[in-house]
């Protein structure tokens, strides 16, 4: 088998290419003119007055690249390229069905430095994330927990419970820890769900079912400790905004108030 592999998507401008002992998710080359040509393609399919054949034809094309070997890889350097959202959520989408198709098949290292990649963008730009973009990301690092949590990622839960730290919790206000702080519950709320719901794990085995539902239960108390620490803060911020918010202070006295009313009412007899 030769060392790359190349398609032309629709043979009119979207190639790509891959190395099949590359170890590194940079490796896979892309270029301005294959984003381009990928971004049109989705932009093309969303159109209201494209065809249905073509948009069969682009699915096709679409297809074909999500089947390359790399694809996986190749499409988070586009995502990390686009700002088109229709862009993105296809890159994220390849990204998930090969998660949950062949992650088991992928060399640790490869992994690792493919979660940690993962992550560190999302805590990078998850303020700038549309809610579906952030959570397609949040179920991407679901699904890697579902795999590697927590013999191969150890840390999974300690990264989201991190984002509800004290310091993080007491700054809530502030717009940047906001989100973080959104993004932890959203996370934890996917783990628990995911995690533990037989139809989103029957393609493992009994065993691994179970374990994943012991491990969430056996991370309850930290889940639940720093949910109240987080729930005790709101509502000590609101009680401390209504003491300091003082009484309106009224423009004019109730006897001119109620002369003024009576000034518009009739006098009945």
């Amino acid at each position: 088998m030769a060392d790359t592999q190349k398609t032309h998507l629709n043979g009119s401008g979207l190639h790509y290419s891959s190395s099949n002992n590359c170890k590194d998710i940079s490796a896979p080359p892309v270029d301005e003119e294959t984003l381009s040509r990928l971004e049109s393609l989705m932009n093309e399919f969303f159109y209201p007055n494209t065809s249905n054949e073509r948009k069969r034809q682009i699915e096709s094309i679409l297809s074909e690249f999500s089947s390359m070997p790399n694809s996986w890889q190749a499409s988070f350097l586009y995502f990390e390229l686009s700002s088109n959202e229709y862009t993105q959520m296809f890159c994220l989408t390849v990204i998930e069905t090969f998660i949950n198709q062949r992650w088991h098949t992928v060399p640790s290292d490869m992994r690792a430095t493919f979660r940690n990649s993962l992550w560190n963008h999302l805590m990078e730009h998850q303020a700038q994330m549309t809610n579906p973009i952030r959570n397609k990301f949040c179920k991407i690092m679901v699904s890697i927990a579902r795999f590697d949590w927590p013999y191969a990622y150890a840390d999974y839960m300690t990264n989201v419970l991190e984002l509800l730290t004290p310091e993080n919790v007491h700054n809530i206000a502030h717009s940047s820890t906001h989100s973080l702080i959104l993004l932890s519950l959203n996370l934890l709320g996917m783990t628990v769900e995911e995690l533990t719901s037989p139809s989103c794990n029957n393609h493992f085995s009994s065993n691994r079912q179970v374990e994943l539902i012991k491990l969430v239960e056996s991370n309850l108390p930290a889940m639940l400790h720093s949910l109240t620490a987080l729930l005790e803060v709101i509502i000590s911020k609101q009680i401390n905004f209504i003491s300091a918010t003082p009484p309106p202070s009224p423009t004019s006295s109730p006897s001119s108030t109620f002369g003024n009313l009576n000034k518009g009412m009739p006098i009945q007899d």
